[in-house]
């Protein structure tokens, strides 16, 4: 998700309050122009003809009849009516906004307690939410207030979708409004933030903006000086955030910012097998060479305990060309049961620091159950099976009647 639309109505809104009447015709040409962008951000015409609503309001109060003519005389033919809004724009986010206009605090508070819940602010989508109103009419102080019933609630956005709170975080990147976001990072943990970092990435100043001023909230306590766009995107805790934003420039066929990516970060070498842009690159069917810019000579892929596995097959057909490692460490309670004994083999082959446990792991027993002598021979090559729990191992396999594994196992000078 980029957030390339909302950039253009924000700047649309913002011209209209703080802007010269050429500045705000500009920006209206730049959101007239936006209907043709396929985004996948937001419901264009309801967000767009709310905003331009939103924006006439504004010069009514500012009392300009010149720039509202001029706007008026500009904006799509489908919604010139000025008489009333239609149903399907919320009157409630005007109500908001009229407050906030006309400086009436004790109002604009009363407004804000018919949401008598935080949950109920969450509901409002970006353009319509009472949060982002209040952040473009620079309201920081009951912005604050508003904030810290989430905090106190220790309320998790995501569970409503996340999309408003997103939304607010990303503008105030693009439009630098600090104050905003050290709000956030202080209500929210940045693991409810982080995803949205790829969706800026038609705007590396926002996300070289946020490393640089709040970088001791996102991971880098322990620097004395912020991180670089390189040093940010490359942390070993950022390389999922790295994949996405690089696949979905990638995707979305913007080549000149994938260039501007890649010319100041490496390309990614280190992927969490849970990841789920892995089934977005291989289901999209853009299995190219092209897309092995993305991707360093050597992928190390952290195979992590969960359900939703790639298979090992998969793995080389997505990675043609490159070398694979797989990093088994953490991977104790990973479900293997559909992968094949073919599979297997590769797997143990090409793997990097297996579980360690007293006895045998359960991941060790899944492997011993394929019964296969080739893949008894490979996990005693890889020290997995010892002289330390090469008993325990034998065992497993004379109760689950794995003869020939178990033969394998006698042979072996453990």
């Amino acid at each position: 998700m980029f957030y390339q639309e909302y950039f253009y109505i924000d700047k649309m809104l913002r011209a209209a309050l703080y802007g010269t009447t050429e500045e705000l015709l500009q920006a209206l040409r730049l959101v007239n122009r936006s209907k043709d962008i396929k985004s996948k951000s937001l419901d264009s015409d309801n967000y767009r003809i709310t905003a331009i609503h939103q924006a006439r309001q504004i010069l009514i109060k500012r009392g300009d009849s010149e720039a509202l003519a001029a706007f008026r005389e500009l904006s799509d033919e489908d919604i010139k009516t000025e008489g009333f809004l239609s149903d399907n724009v919320e009157k409630y986010p005007f109500r908001i906004l009229a407050a906030c206009l006309y400086g009436n605090d004790d109002i604009l508070r009363y407004l804000l307690v018919r949401c008598s819940s935080c949950h109920d602010l969450l509901w409002y989508r970006f353009f319509h939410n009472p949060l982002y109103i209040l952040m473009l009419c620079k309201k920081y102080d009951i912005l604050a207030e508003v904030l810290e019933k989430f905090k106190k609630k220790d309320i998790d956005p995501s569970c409503y979708g996340g999309f408003a709170i997103n939304s607010l975080f990303a503008m105030a990147a693009v439009f630098r409004e600090e104050r905003v976001l050290k709000m956030l990072l202080d209500v929210f943990s940045w693991e409810h933030l982080r995803d949205i970092i790829p969706g800026l990435a038609l705007f590396p100043e926002g996300i070289e903006y946020i490393a640089e001023n709040f970088y001791t909230y996102l991971g880098f306590e322990k620097r004395d000086t912020p991180p670089t766009l390189s040093e940010f995107l490359n942390a070993e805790h950022m390389h999922g955030i790295k994949l996405k934003l690089l696949n979905d420039l990638y995707r979305e066929t913007e080549p000149e910012l994938l260039d501007y990516y890649l010319e100041r970060i490496s390309p990614v070498s280190v992927i969490a097998s849970t990841d789920y842009t892995f089934s977005e690159i291989y289901e999209s069917g853009q299995i190219a060479f092209e897309i092995g810019r993305i991707f360093a000579d050597e992928v190390t892929i952290l195979y992590q305990s969960g359900k939703n596995w790639f298979t090992v097959d998969r793995y080389k057909r997505l990675f043609t060309g490159h070398k694979l490692i797989f990093d088994l460490s953490d991977a104790d309670a990973a479900d293997i049961r559909y992968t094949t004994a073919e599979e297997l083999r590769y797997l143990l082959a090409h793997s990097v620091n297996f579980p360690v446990s007293d006895g045998i792991s359960p991941m060790t027993e899944l492997f011993l159950s394929c019964g296969s002598r080739k893949i008894i021979a490979l996990m005693i090559s890889k020290g997995i099976i010892n002289r330390d729990n090469c008993g325990d191992a034998a065992v497993f396999l004379a109760e689950n009647k794995r003869l020939a594994a178990l033969d394998e196992i006698n042979k072996a000078d453990l």
